[in-house]
């Protein structure tokens, strides 16, 4: 039996979301909406998280429209009707008949809501705030006041965060210790929102020299890293699917375009299974490598600073 979820995805989108992103949202409350959204397939997810960013941005909900029964003959002739202004009854009628393969085109209404554009403004000078005052010594207490924002308004929230993160590379060690508060929604949409950085055909992928990456996409790279490495409920595999699928399309000669995020799959290697190039290794990780495996694990690990005891002979 195919499930169908287009009368919840019209749900969600036109009276939960806005709802939610008013509301003095919580961790709780950030999980329970996740039950609900959890159990929709990706695809579906990742287009309830764009037009969440879209309501977010330009403070216009997407209002589907439907199409009353009496018009449901002639549907060239039929009068859409705002779903805000229906009731819950009505929204969620589970009614059997297939209204929507009469004929008529799926539209959408976009109802400007002045309540949106001041949540917006408030959020990104909230979230700035937080983050000038960020810094590994502070990390807790911060990080819960930019995930409390982060529960409430994650899409609009978390693409402020990454755009610093990306800006300036000392912020990735902080923001990663400060995310430690996310809800499971809040780390879904985040990966979302890494994969349309990516994806973001405006974003140059290279330096001036046409040579190294771009300094926000080391960055980024840092990041998603450093958070894979961190927390187990990462959603690394969603990311790197969609970069196996970018070098599958270059090597079948679909697209020519070259895949510069790559960078990203280096570093998440490097960083996940603890390699690291030391250029110039002290004296005392030069002395371990005349002890054994964990000896030389523990000098030449990632971060390490291992110093020999003054008593070893």
């Amino acid at each position: 039996m195919r499930t169908d979820f287009s009368k919840w995805f019209a749900f969600l989108n036109s009276w939960v979301i806005p709802a939610f992103s008013l509301a003095q949202s919580t961790a709780g409350l950030s999980n329970e909406l996740w039950t609900l959204v959890g159990a929709l397939p990706l695809a579906k997810r990742y287009e309830l998280y764009g037009m969440w960013d879209n309501l977010l941005v330009t403070g216009k909900p997407t209002l589907p429209t439907v199409v009353s029964e009496t018009g449901s003959s002639s549907a060239a002739g039929s009068q859409p009707i705002n779903m805000m202004s229906m009731s819950l009854d009505e929204a969620l009628d589970d009614d059997d008949d297939d209204d929507e393969d009469a004929g008529g085109e799926d539209q959408s209404v976009y109802v400007p809501m002045v309540e949106f554009e001041v949540l917006a403004s408030t959020v990104r000078r909230d979230i700035l705030s937080v983050m000038r005052r960020l810094s590994v010594e502070n990390a807790r207490d911060m990080g819960r006041k930019l995930c409390q924002h982060c529960h409430a308004t994650p899409t609009l929230s978390l693409m402020v965060i990454l755009s610093q993160v990306s800006s300036y590379d000392n912020l990735v060690e902080p923001v990663v210790r400060a995310f430690r508060y996310l809800s499971p929604l809040d780390a879904d949409i985040l990966f979302y929102l890494i994969i349309s950085m990516v994806d973001d055909p405006k974003r140059d992928k290279l330096k001036p020299d046409n040579v190294n990456p771009a300094h926000w996409l080391q960055s980024l790279a840092a990041f998603v890293a450093a958070y894979s490495h961190r927390y187990e409920h990462s959603s690394l595999g969603y990311l790197l699917e969609y970069l196996l699928k970018r070098m599958l399309r270059v090597v079948r000669k679909i697209e020519n375009k070259p895949v510069h995020e790559l960078v990203i799959v280096a570093e998440c290697i490097r960083c996940l299974a603890g390699i690291e190039s030391l250029s110039s290794p002290t004296e005392d990780q030069i002395l371990a490598l005349q002890g054994g495996p964990r000896l030389r694990l523990e000098a030449y690990s990632i971060n390490s600073s291992w110093h020999m005891p003054a008593d070893a002979s």
